[in-house]
């Protein structure tokens, strides 16, 4: 996208790559760690004092070009383009190979920010290549429980010929209308660059994060592009690239807030410690509250304590069984929450809460909310939203069983409780369901489908009943056990790997069942012996061979039985 650099602001200095001039106020004040060089000495090679430069807006818009360009030779330096194999279908992300981007924020330590659906909640096997074309594995380092940030984990000590740069974050510099550049590498090509300009800064979030608030602008990236920087003229990263919309050139882009606050717990060696109350708020504009009985004189309070605000959270989901979920309704708008360590304190966006929440784990807080006309005080108790993240699977007849996370729980509004199937397998039991039962048995956890296969012989029938969980039906179903093509294994995160158990058991031998002749006798007519000569054929394939790709295959055939 071109824009109007017209307006822009001459000045007497030129701007190195590692080095940010001074074209808006106080660009220290915004991100101190910004390197800003006062003398005047040219380092670009165009003096603004030369006689033969263009003047006016044709000066603006070339002085605008120099400084893009010594940024973006900076930039590139510390971007990465991201490979990863998902080697086990996991949560909502089906196994395969992807493409995407990283850039580098701690080159010392070694650490790369991406996307969350990049680094993977998973089993995934994934490398980087840095500039100068030289590659190097990455290993996982965290990914939020909600937000779609994580960070991966590179040696520094191997890199032989790759010049890296790190990107400072400086999430104050997101403003309307700062002219921005998205490097990445859009649908797998490498060091694609877009130009936009960022148009709202409190859009609602998309379908796959919730809690905050989310960056929109018009630069039309693509698949691959995730876990791009989002560059303001002085190389600092303003926000973090994480999808779009069908059909549009609208992206959308993560406000680093708590990304800073997470990076620097890592840098500290400390565990990024993360609250829930398994509820999910939506901030609605004042109009929107009216609706909701918003009294004048909250909203007169509101505007006087910042008059920049634009509305209030109001609760959009809550969880069943969860904390809030007895004291929480649908429409109640949060005004103030209280904890000891904080005070009171009144929220109007999300960071001003979750400052709160995620440091509170454990302890209750006090929350004043306004539902109707009536302001209400309540307690919830912060649960700590690590533990509702599977941190173990188990792998049996081909099959991805895992308790249900966070992130299903919230889009199909269930309990956080319950074993969710990732992948079938030769089981037959579709994808995204719940197991309730298997032999008769309720199941609970992982270890019930443990003990029910080590005491099923191969091949024997058994009931299950699962729920689908997008038409929300419960079906029953007979399952054949079968012992001979594949083990029964359960995975365990462990820091920044999976330790792989194998779960031993005896595999009896297969009973062979004999078939016997039918009988027909000689007065009947020729649809009794069409009828008996026919016979259904269950063909399981445990592998693919050739292009063979299904585990099941039904077909009626003639039968050789005479």
């Amino acid at each position: 996208m071109e824009n109007n650099r017209a307006g822009r602001p001459r000045v007497s200095t030129e701007v190195r790559p590692e080095i940010s001039s001074a074209l808006e106020p106080s660009p220290a004040a915004a991100c101190p760690e910004l390197l800003i060089n006062t003398s005047p000495v040219p380092a670009i090679g165009v003096s603004l004092t030369d006689d033969s430069a263009p003047c006016g807006s044709q000066h603006s818009h070339a002085l605008n070009a120099q400084l893009w360009k010594a940024t973006l030779d900076r930039a590139v330096k510390g971007i990465v383009h991201i490979s990863y194999t998902v080697v086990r279908s996991f949560d909502l992300d089906g196994a395969g190979s992807y493409n995407g981007t990283g850039f580098i924020v701690d080159s010392a330590l070694g650490l790369i920010l991406s996307n969350r659906h990049v680094v993977k909640t998973g089993p995934v096997s994934t490398t980087a290549r840095f500039n100068k074309y030289e590659e190097l594995t990455l290993t996982p380092l965290y990914f939020d429980p909600v937000h779609d940030f994580g960070f991966f984990k590179y040696d520094p000590s191997k890199i032989k010929y790759a010049e890296v740069e790190e990107i400072k974050l400086c999430p104050e510099a997101a403003k309307v209308g700062t002219e921005i550049k998205i490097c990445g590498n859009d649908a797998g090509e490498h060091g694609t660059i877009w130009g936009s300009t960022l148009a709202r800064l409190d859009r609602r979030a998309p379908q796959y994060d919730f809690n905050t608030f989310y960056i929109q602008a018009a630069s039309s990236t693509a698949v691959g592009s995730s876990g791009s920087p989002v560059l303001d003229i002085f190389g600092r990263a303003v926000a973090l690239h994480t999808g779009g919309v069908a059909n549009s050139a609208t992206s959308l882009y993560l406000p680093l807030d708590r990304v800073v606050r997470a990076l620097r717990l890592l840098q500290k060696g400390k565990c990024i410690t993360r609250g829930t109350l398994q509820t999910e708020f939506v901030h609605l504009s004042y109009d929107e509250l009216k609706k909701l009985g918003l009294p004048d004189e909250i909203e007169y309070e509101s505007r006087k304590r910042n008059e920049h605000s634009k509305g209030l959270l109001t609760v959009h989901q809550v969880i069943p069984e969860g904390p809030c979920s007895v004291v929480l309704q649908v429409g109640d708008v949060l005004v103030k929450c209280y904890h000891p360590a904080f005070g009171e304190r009144y929220i109007e966006n999300f960071v001003s809460l979750w400052e709160i929440i995620d440091e509170s784990i454990g302890d209750t807080i006090v929350l004043t909310i306004l539902r109707g006309n009536d302001l209400k005080v309540i307690e919830a108790k912060v649960q700590d939203l690590n533990h509702l993240i599977p941190h173990t699977f188990l792998e049996v007849m081909d099959g991805i069983v895992h308790p249900i996370s966070y992130h299903v729980a919230r889009q199909f509004f269930l309990p956080c409780r319950g074993l969710f199937v990732a992948a079938s397998g030769m089981s037959m039991i579709p994808n995204r369901c719940l197991i309730r039962q298997i032999d008769n048995t309720d199941i609970n956890s992982l270890d019930d489908i443990v003990k029910i296969f080590q005491s099923t012989p191969h091949g024997k029938r058994i009931s299950i009943r699962y729920r689908k969980l997008d038409t929300g039906t419960e079906v029953f179903y007979y399952l054949m056990i079968d012992k001979r093509f594949f083990c029964m294994t359960l995975f365990h995160r462990k820091e920044n790997s999976w330790e792989r158990e194998v779960v031993r058991f005896e595999s009896p031998p297969v009973q062979e069942t004999a078939m016997t002749r039918l009988k027909v006798g000689s007065q009947v007519t020729w649809k009794a012996h069409l009828r008996a000569r026919l016979l259904r054929v269950h063909c399981r394939v445990p592998y693919q061979v050739q292009v063979k790709s299904q585990h099941l295959y039904i077909d009626i055939v003639g039968s050789a039985c005479w």
